[in-house]
């Protein structure tokens, strides 16, 4: 149960089927959630909001979803994000330690657990001027 009930979250993924079920599963547990499809979407939305976690696919046409959250994290250094893991492109040692991620396939509460463990340990972001 997450003890932040009303954190804001950008969920990217290029999986039409994959966000919604992953974004409906977010708000269900409460938390205020806004889907986009790729990074383009990513930094438009991430202009005028904050958001307390990017959960973010790895593959994703264009920029990854690792090349996606370093552009994220250089405008909100500190800013929390989770990989969602795809098997066909494994992160292995490729990740930075301060980028979490869950391996597909995983399940609802897989997720809401490691979006729950995120944000009760999170640092604080601040937008870079």
């Amino acid at each position: 149960m997450p003890t932040d009930r009303r954190a804001r979250i950008l969920l990217v993924d290029d999986d039409e089927a994959v966000r919604s079920v992953l974004g409906r599963t977010l708000v269900e547990d409460g938390y205020e959630v806004v889907e986009v499809k790729d990074r383009r979407e990513a930094v438009a939305a991430t202009g005028p909001e904050f958001f307390d976690l990017v959960v973010t696919n790895v593959s994703m046409p264009g920029l990854t979803g690792k090349e996606m959250a370093a552009e994220l994290q250089r405008r909100f250094p500190g800013l929390t994000v989770l990989h969602l893991d795809d098997l066909a492109h494994p992160l292995g040692a490729d990740l930075p330690p301060e980028i979490s991620a869950i391996a597909k396939p995983f399940s609802m509460e897989g997720l809401l657990a490691a979006v729950a463990h995120l944000l009760k340990h999170r640092p604080r972001p601040s937008a870079q001027a």
